[in-house]
């Protein structure tokens, strides 16, 4: 698992905006589920933000993810 959250990890901090599980899974092309699981993983550890909100790629208002402090 450790390369799928590199992998997500980079491109979150090189992608600013919130991404939903959806949109990363398309961009960095893991499957849905496996970037869900490690977005998890990434708010726990306290790296990232999770929020339900609007995603920048598609709009959509669900659980998203970004770069910055937890809370």
């Amino acid at each position: 698992m450790e390369l799928p959250a590199r992998s997500i990890t980079t491109y979150l901090t090189t992608h600013p905006g919130s991404h939903c599980a959806d949109c990363l899974a398309r961009a960095i092309g893991l499957p849905a589920g496996q970037v869900s699981m490690v977005m998890r993983r990434l708010r726990e550890a306290g790296d990232f933000r999770t929020e339900t909100g609007s995603c920048t790629d598609c709009r959509r208002k669900v659980s998203v993810i970004r770069a910055g402090l937890a809370g």
